[in-house]
């Protein structure tokens, strides 16, 4: 009886775990996009300082 409450509660406690798992594609989009005004930032800093 003890042995199946233990299985049982390990089946369900793997199944949340699983759904648990965040999605983490939306943080990437924003990380690259975040990333990309940076390098353009720098960039066109860059330009303004050859120009002078």
């Amino acid at each position: 009886m003890e042995l199946e409450k233990r299985t049982t509660e390990s089946v369900n406690m793997a199944k949340e775990h699983h759904h648990s798992e965040p999605n983490l594609k939306g943080t990437l989009v924003s990380v690259l996009g975040v990333g990309i005004i940076i390098i353009v930032m720098w960039f066109a800093t860059y330009l303004l300082y050859a120009a002078r």
